[in-house]
């Protein structure tokens, strides 16, 4: 029984345990970016999710170009999520983001990777701007609910700025 019990809370640990990540990703003055409030959060707690949720995508798109040995660091200046806060509409009288079928996002950062030495091996800016349908991801299950539109430009930006 004691074999059992070390076993599984030698899995547990495992799995609980976060991965190292490959990435650095900070928001730069994020109080003064364009339209960053989520639905039913504060500007403050708004910040803190997309840190989080950006900071996770940044980082499984990066597994596919970078070893282990280099790092990314990812400095955003500025974003724009699809659709607009529209406020003290829900009937607890919070801010809703409402949608329509197309929406405008944008995401201006800078970047730079490096190897284990810290050596630059590759830096740039870049400004995602594109023009999302809503409609097309709507009934999509997706891990990056927030951020969704974003996910296929930046999918598309990786490829095309890192693929050898």
């Amino acid at each position: 029984m004691k074999i059992i019990s070390l076993i599984l809370a030698f899995v547990f640990v495992s799995f609980s345990m976060p991965a190292i990540s490959s990435v650095t990703l900070t928001f730069k003055e994020g109080q003064k970016f364009i339209d960053y409030e989520l639905s039913g959060e504060n500007r403050k707690k708004s910040l803190k999710i997309l840190t989080t949720d950006f900071h996770a995508l940044f980082d499984l798109l990066s597994k596919n170009y970078f070893t282990k040995d280099q790092k990314m660091e990812v400095s955003v200046t500025n974003i724009d999520l699809a659709g607009e806060i529209k406020f003290n509409q829900s009937s607890a009288g919070q801010n809703i983001r409402v949608l329509k079928d197309t929406n405008f996002i944008r995401l201006y950062f800078n970047y730079q990777v490096k190897d284990s030495n810290g050596e630059l091996l590759n830096e740039g800016q870049y400004e995602l701007r594109e023009l999302t349908r809503s409609s097309s991801s709507r009934n999509s299950i997706n891990r990056f609910g927030r951020i969704k539109h974003f996910v296929k430009p930046l999918k598309n930006w990786f490829l095309a700025t890192f693929a050898k």
